[in-house]
């Protein structure tokens, strides 16, 4: 049986989804978290399951154009939250993801806002974020902001378009004997 876990720390608000794990029930006991089976109670041990698999956790935001057809380049991303470990963020453009740059721990408890800058050369219509866990690593993010600009891209051309007349000047050739 497949399920949905979340937990809610009533210390900061934040919420912690557990998706498609094979479990009925939930809760931390001494700071550790206890998953109950038909099985029995097994204990999710740090950042893995007991099969000491890490569990991966990432989200996308929705993709937007922000009303333009222009291309649009994001310079930097804000992220607001706390992380136990590091995240990989990324920019994805026209639903493509570029290269992910790693965020380290925010710190558990501590809101905190980091700034990654964002690769100047990618570009495209729609615009969005990817937020993933590094080796199972706990994270919880309450805001993201981007600064995002139009890209716009002018073709160089060498071509001439329509017709030139050119008139070459007078040429003078004179020679001399010795």
């Amino acid at each position: 049986m497949a399920s949905l876990g979340i937990r809610i720390n009533t210390k900061n608000i934040g919420i912690s989804q557990y998706a498609d794990l094979t479990v009925n029930s939930l809760c931390v006991f001494n700071g550790v978290l206890l998953a109950g089976t038909t099985s029995g109670i097994l204990k999710q041990s740090g950042n893995s399951d007991n099969a000491s698999t890490d569990i991966l956790a990432f989200f996308q935001t929705p993709s937007v154009d922000l009303g333009s057809n222009h291309n649009k380049i994001i310079r930097y991303i804000d992220i607001d939250g706390d992380t136990e470990g590091d995240v990989d963020i990324s920019a994805v453009y026209d639903n493509d993801k570029v290269d992910a740059k790693r965020l380290d721990s925010l710190g558990i408890l501590d809101q905190k806002t980091a700034r990654i800058y964002a690769n100047h050369e990618d570009y495209g219509r729609s615009v969005g974020v990817e937020v993933r866990n590094v080796n199972g690593s706990d994270f919880t993010i309450d805001a993201i902001d981007c600064l995002v600009k139009l890209h716009k891209i002018t073709k160089i051309t060498t071509s001439t378009l329509g017709r030139v007349k050119v008139t070459p000047s007078a040429l003078t050739i004179s020679a001399t004997s010795v």
